[in-house]
């Protein structure tokens, strides 16, 4: 299993995107997966179902857009980070700065991989992380617009901008 931030990186530049909001559906697609939106039970998120040329990532459709844009880039992970079941269903799961709810190493790194892909580090230029300096009060009105220019949650964007040290969550 190579490194999620890496590998996501060079699945971008293999595509030509370098702008944001990644166009994650697009991008899935032109990989040769299908995706699909079912509402589903919900606790859980997606899946992803490989059987031989027949690749399907299944979205809860009942969840909000940040959120199956998040589950589409989770499942791409998995299919590209961990090759070896044909089945995998994602449970919703409540995720804090150092991914302590989540114990699957795999999770942990699917996580990782949509972050990655979904807000890539090259894409925070100075301008963007403007207003981020913790205590002066404009770190969550920063975090609202770089969440809604990422099409990502708060809570995404938040812990994103943490593990790239940009911010502190204390």
């Amino acid at each position: 299993m190579g490194d999620p931030e890496q590998e996501a990186e060079a699945l971008l530049r293999r595509q030509g995107i370098s702008m944001v909001p990644v166009p994650v559906e697009a991008l899935v697609r032109d990989l040769g997966l299908q995706v699909v939106y079912e509402p589903l039970d919900d606790e859980v998120s997606g899946l992803l179902y490989r059987d031989g040329p027949v690749q399907v990532i299944g979205v809860n459709s009942r969840q909000v857009a940040a959120r199956q844009r998040f589950t589409i880039a989770h499942e791409l992970g998995h299919w590209q980070l961990h090759k070896g079941r044909a089945v995998r269903v994602d449970r919703a799961v409540r995720m804090n700065f150092r991914h302590q709810r989540v114990r699957d190493l795999e999770e942990v790194s699917a996580n990782k991989f949509a972050a990655a892909l979904l807000m890539p580090r090259s894409t925070f230029t100075p301008d963007r992380l403007r207003g981020l300096k913790p205590g002066e009060g404009r770190l969550e009105l920063a975090v609202q617009r770089l969440a809604a220019l990422y099409r990502v949650s708060q809570q995404a964007m938040t812990i994103r901008l943490f593990e790239l040290g940009v911010i502190d969550p204390t």
